[in-house]
This record gives structure tokens, C-alpha cells and sequence, in this order.
């Protein structure tokens, strides 16, 4: 992504296209090919795809290519907004890009479920306090009646 801070990386793949044909992200930015040049598709252009690999194609056939990139050490990027990050080490063409048309990607986390675990080990964890608590109890007063002086 080309920003006005410098080119971005993303993985929000929601693109779409301005009147003039260029292909940009939600914010406008425009979305770079592999050359590092802006993706302009013709406006009279209304049928085209994105194949797995990154080609842009139409009917009359390949355009262009989406600029795939990968850093070394993903913990070197950071992050800039909701889903751009500034790559702060030298960027590699990635060889082999797997793109998926039409999907986006989304969390690989269900929040309701991981919510009712969370809420599960809670309690197991205040059940078992209250049994070492109870078994405590019941030790200390063991050993209370033990060591007592006999009553006469």
C-alpha cells in the first residue's frame, strides 16, 4: 500500500476501485504491484479476477500482479492504524502467494466460546481454592484438638 507516510503492508484484503480506475484498501491508499508501481485497472474495465498467485486478470488477459511481500522477523513490523504496519527491515517477494478471492480474513478465535472456557476455569479454579481452603480448616482444627490440653 502506498500511504502518505511511505508504502505499508497489510493483510486486509478489501480493496476497491476509485473513478479513476486505480485499486485502493478501505482508506484510499492505493494497492502497489510487484514493480512497486500503483494498480490502475482502465474504468471501462468491469470483469476482472484476482487469481491465488496475485495476477490480475480480465477477459482479454493478465494485467498485473499484486505486490506480495513477507519481512524476515514479523515481530520487526509496526503497526500504524487498525491493519497497516510499517516494515522497519528490507521486504522479499514472497514466491509462491496463496490469495483467495472474495474471502477476508477474520480471527481464528470464537469469542463465545473462549468466553464460556474462560468462565469454566474460573470456576474449577475458585471450586479448588475453596477445597484447599476447606481441607486448611480442617487440618488446622485437627491439629488444634491434638495439641489441647486435656480437660479435667
Amino acid at each position: 500500500m502506498r500511504t502518505t507516510q511511505g508504502v505499508r503492508l497489510t493483510r486486509n484484503g478489501q480493496f476497491t476501485r476509485r473513478l479513476d480506475g486505480t485499486l485502493t484498501d478501505g482508506s484510499g491508499n492505493p494497492v502497489l504491484d510487484r514493480n512497486g508501481r500503483n494498480i490502475v485497472l482502465r474504468p471501462e474495465i468491469a470483469d476482472f479476477s484476482i487469481a491465488k498467485d496475485g495476477t490480475i486478470s480480465t477477459p482479454d488477459g493478465a494485467l498485473g500482479s499484486i505486490g506480495i511481500v513477507s519481512v524476515q522477523n514479523q515481530q520487526t513490523l509496526q503497526a500504524e492504524g487498525q491493519y497497516l504496519m510499517k516494515p522497519t527491515t528490507q521486504t522479499r517477494p514472497v514466491t509462491s502467494p496463496e490469495l483467495h478471492q472474495g474471502m477476508l480474513e477474520g480471527s481464528n478465535v470464537n469469542a463465545v466460546s473462549e468466553t464460556t472456557h474462560l468462565i469454566q476455569i474460573q470456576r474449577d479454579y475458585d471450586l479448588n481454592f475453596q477445597l484447599i481452603q476447606t481441607e486448611a480448616t480442617r487440618t488446622q482444627s485437627a491439629i488444634d484438638k491434638i495439641t489441647a490440653e486435656p480437660t479435667t
